[in-house]
């Protein structure tokens, strides 16, 4: 049957922004993505449009774009507080920490009550050395949202960090209690635990853990670090997966605060060997992590193959290896 006149309407411009909206929360992100650009070839400069492009942007990793759209759209609306908090988390994930905490605190000034910006601005004072006014930050997100779990979390590290044992286990505990099976939480806990030498009450938690997840590997590595009892050889490599895992994606930001140097030093080591970078060496590199040193070593490799425990695994490349491979 076709529909009647009376039953279909072409959407008005914010209807079809609002419809899109809706398809990016139920990750229906390419429908999503083609109405806004649909929208933005209508009114390109669409504010809503132009933001909520830019937080899918941000979904599918396509980090410059989604900066390049988010600072159009507070440009145009510069009173909405979750705009620029999300301008904010582009800002964090691309390590402009000054400017994210500028964005977070923009929000804030607008909306006292923004919790979220609350918590992440707290992230931010910790990494940048200000832990008094990252407490500060998360108490404030805990106080507008008493169920705030990354700020509890957060907070938790944060005063463990501060020496400050107990009371990061009470901020675990309350994790656990707003959501039981909250893994970083009852990691941390049991090591609290641990640090306050109260060994028999990790174990307890550990114990809980593994009859919820018994093929856990953190949890059955912890538990024979806790209790002395079934320790193995060598980690197994579940838990080094895991662990590796659990960091990847902030791994090269780390290293850099590190000022680490190892590639650099490999590659200055070959070049002194009078060694022709000529392609002419099959190179393996053993623990590559994200490939950091295969492109400083190119120039001397016929074939590289990197190797690591953490997922994804490496596969070999020929030629001009890359970032990541």
């Amino acid at each position: 049957m076709e529909p009647s006149e009376s039953s279909t309407r072409e959407l008005t411009l914010e209807e079809a922004v609002s419809f899109a909206i809706l398809l990016q929360k139920n990750e229906q992100l390419a429908d999503a993505q083609e109405i806004y650009r649909r929208v933005l070839e209508t009114v390109p400069d669409h504010p809503r449009a132009l933001h909520y492009a830019g937080v899918l942007a941000r979904q599918q990793g396509r980090n410059a774009e989604a900066l390049a759209l988010i600072e159009r759209s507070v440009a145009l609306m510069p009173d909405q507080a979750d705009w620029y908090s999300n301008l904010g988390i582009v800002l964090q994930s691309d390590d402009r920490l000054d400017h994210a905490i500028d964005a977070y605190r923009r929000a804030i000034a607008i909306d006292l009550s923004h919790a979220n910006a609350h918590s992440n601005l707290g992230v931010l004072l910790r990494a940048t050395g200000q832990p008094l006014e990252a407490e500060a930050a998360y108490r404030a997100a805990i106080r507008l949202n008493p169920e705030h779990i990354d700020a509890y979390t957060n907070l938790g590290i944060l005063l463990n960090g501060l020496k400050r044992t107990e009371e990061a286990a009470a901020c675990y505990c309350r994790v656990i209690t707003l959501r039981p099976k909250h893994r970083e939480a009852r990691k941390l806990l049991a090591l609290a635990h641990c640090t306050l030498g109260e060994f028999a009450k990790a174990a307890n938690i550990l114990d809980e853990w593994l009859e919820e997840e018994p093929e856990n590997p953190i949890a059955r590595h912890m538990l024979a670090a806790c209790t002395g009892q079934d320790v193995p050889d060598r980690a197994s490599n579940g838990f080094i997966e895991a662990t590796f895992d659990s960091f990847a994606s902030s791994f090269e930001s780390k290293l850099q605060r590190l000022s680490y140097r190892a590639p650099a030093l490999i590659a200055a080591m070959l070049q002194d060997s009078g060694v022709e970078q000529a392609r002419c060496l099959d190179v393996l590199d053993a623990g590559c992590g994200t490939g950091l040193c295969g492109p400083m070593i190119a120039t001397f490799a016929r074939r590289l193959l990197g190797v690591r425990s953490s997922k994804p695994t490496c596969v070999p490349r020929r030629v001009r290896p890359c970032r990541g491979w």
